[in-house]
């Protein structure tokens, strides 16, 4: 596919890729089983930060205050019993030690309606330390009828185009 060099080395792309992957796969979680806490440790840097930035809804977590912030939802919501994120578009630039990746996603009660309940964008920044990816920060905005998604965050092939 590309993402392997002559010395079987994973191109940053796909390690950025694979990093992005296991983010989203870390949020998700089923009715009974939290959320990969340790996964989602293991993919930021120690200070990164988290930043909630819909309109009204401005927050800026570090990891351990967002990893609480998601447990006292789901124990204090009986309603919030899954939940997944998953990236339907994306558009990565790197330089050198440093990405940022445009993450557009829908999110849903984990296998539950066929459609999303919303939708959004997550900026991601990403840091290579000791030949290692990591996340720095993520900040996300919500998809509102004031800020629609537009063109720029979606697949040619998205239904939302049509």
């Amino acid at each position: 596919m590309g993402y392997v060099d002559k010395e079987g080395k994973m191109s940053d792309i796909q390690a950025i890729h694979e990093l992005t992957t296991s983010l989203y796969k870390g949020m998700k979680f089923v009715e009974g089983i939290m959320p990969d806490f340790n996964l989602l440790r293991s993919v930021f840097v120690r200070n990164a930060l988290i930043i909630n930035g819909t309109p009204g809804k401005h927050y800026v977590f570090d990891l351990a205050s967002f990893l609480e912030s998601v447990e006292d939802r789901m124990l204090g919501n009986p309603d919030f019993h899954s939940f997944e994120e998953r990236e339907v578009y994306e558009t990565t630039q790197i330089f050198g030690n440093i990405a940022q990746r445009v993450s557009t996603f829908e999110a849903r009660w984990w296998g539950g309606e066929d459609e999303p309940f919303f939708m959004g964008v997550n900026m991601i920044q990403f840091v290579k330390i000791d030949e290692d990816w990591r996340v720095a920060n993520v900040v996300w905005n919500k998809a509102t009828p004031e800020i629609p998604l537009t063109k720029e965050f979606l697949s040619r092939d998205s239904p939302l185009l049509s």
